[in-house]
């Protein structure tokens, strides 16, 4: 079974949040929990179908909320800043946390409950197990009674989504034998208190990239990205599993002014290195890419507030 790779950050306390809004007892408190997307290039589309949330506490209670109709999201369109909500104030007893579980519909059976597309073709996206255990998140948090909890989780598709299959040495005996390649997904999740997180957003100009050999996206546009890293003076690296950057965001491109504009949401307050690239498109999370980096940067993201760098 191949297990989620989570970044996390800290333990969640209610306490963190504030005390205004309440519960619907003086002994139980909310949890909203929200989904967003760091990109992935070269999809026009990345659907999971969920069926419900497990919550189980410290006491190892186990909380399922399955939903009547499973809610089909895609990804793709949870990008800078947007998310979809998965729980909405969900009460819940007051007391520890010690796990939350996905519940995902996305077996290796030809079924498209969860999928991508590329090119017009929709490929089955499939979890090894990932019907049976979920997606986990092996994360503490709290809720005190009368105090809404909100949470989000980064689902980093650029990191998560495999190709397998022929010419990709990855097929295996799990994997899609037909000829046509075949898509895992290896997920990586943040999660994030949602009111204690900051952005940084801005504009991409194309004369940061003069001398580069640049490659238009599925949109007919450049391919432009800003990768971001936890920490300053960090040296920008591709995704290998090594130095990965935190969190990735693509540049949208506005046919009416001509500009292209990113935004990296969900970020824990603090210090972090950015650096825009033009070739995310040929970043493979299982192999190490000789990337090109400009306007390599330190910022600072504040509780709340959005930073502006613009790579001139």
């Amino acid at each position: 079974m191949t297990k989620p790779h989570l970044l996390l950050f800290g333990a969640i306390s209610a306490l963190l949040i504030g005390c205004n809004g309440g519960g619907s007892s003086t002994d139980s408190g909310s949890l909203t929990l929200g989904i967003t997307d760091a990109p992935v290039d070269n999809a026009e589309a990345v659907v999971i179908q969920f069926s419900g949330i497990e919550i189980i506490s410290s006491s190892a209670t186990s909380i399922s909320v399955d939903y009547e109709t499973p809610k089909t999201l895609d990804l793709i369109q949870l990008q800078g800043g947007l998310r979809d909500t998965l729980l909405d104030g969900h009460e819940l007893a007051a007391g520890q946390y010690e796990q939350l579980r996905l519940k995902v519909n996305a077996t290796h059976d030809e079924v498209l409950d969860s999928y991508i597309q590329i090119d017009g073709a929709q490929h089955e996206l499939w979890i090894p197990s990932g019907s049976e255990s979920g997606l986990k998140l092996n994360h503490p948090f709290e809720i005190v009674a009368g105090v809404p909890v909100d949470l989000t989780i980064d689902f980093d598709l650029r990191k998560s989504v495999v190709r397998t299959g022929p010419g990709n040495g990855s097929g295996g005996p799990e994997g899609p034998q037909e000829d046509s390649p075949g898509y895992i997904l290896k997920p990586t999740l943040r999660l994030i208190v949602t009111q204690q997180a900051g952005d940084i957003s801005g504009t991409i100009a194309d004369t940061a990239f003069t001398g580069l050999s640049c490659a238009a996206g599925i949109t007919g546009y450049y391919d432009y990205s800003v990768y971001v890293y936890a920490g300053s003076d960090v040296i920008p690296d591709d995704l290998d599993g090594e130095g990965d950057p935190l969190t990735t965001a693509n540049a949208k491109y506005d046919v009416e002014t001509g500009v292209y504009s990113y935004k990296a949401a969900f970020l824990p307050a603090g210090n972090y290195t950015i650096a825009a690239t033009c070739e995310a498109a040929t970043d493979e999370p299982t192999g190490d890419e000789d990337l090109t980096f400009v306007g390599t940067t330190n910022v600072t993201v504040a509780t709340g507030g959005t930073t502006i760098h613009n790579f001139e």
